[in-house]
């Protein structure tokens, strides 16, 4: 679990609930982590605007992955800073939400502009808290995605069910 972190943040910080949110989907659709909630674990990736380097790679890392995050019962919500309909690489079978204006980015604490290793990930447990947080891909897609899903396990052992 080397690349997330439960230290305080420039981003949310893990404890923290994550704001209400809802954004659409590429059906038009709009998608809130709420949705989610009192159901299953989250990864919320935002992945900045696109072309977003290095979230092809994670959402590869994190598809070869699927099963693990099944068992999990985890779920995965890309959030893109483009309008509705951008191609976005790799991006099937997780939900892909479209922050046309970066505002979600922004509430989320990552600035159209970051200054940030992109992308950020956040682990949120069934309530809608921050459990951990990464950002970029320093470590490689891989190590990130493995890292997640060892604090989706930890989180389930503190919080079954």
């Amino acid at each position: 679990m080397s690349n997330l972190t439960t230290a305080p943040h420039p981003l949310l910080t893990p404890g923290r609930q994550v704001p209400w949110f809802a954004l659409p989907d590429a059906a038009g659709r709009r998608v809130s982590p709420a949705d989610y909630r009192q159901r299953n674990p989250l990864l919320l990736v935002l992945g900045g605007a696109l072309p977003a380097p290095g979230l092809e790679h994670l959402l590869i890392a994190l598809h070869e992955r699927q099963a693990a995050l099944a068992e999990e019962a985890a779920r995965l919500l890309v959030i893109v800073q483009a309008a509705p309909g951008a191609a976005v690489p790799h991006a099937a079978p997780f939900v892909l939400l479209y922050d046309t204006d970066g505002a979600v980015h922004a509430r989320l604490g990552v600035p159209v502009d970051a200054p940030f290793a992109l992308p950020v990930l956040y682990v949120l447990d069934r309530a809608g808290v921050v459990v951990a947080v990464s950002m970029g891909l320093a470590a490689g897609a891989t190590a990130v995605a493995e890292d997640l899903l060892a604090w989706l396990a930890y989180r389930a052992l503190l919080c079954p069910g």
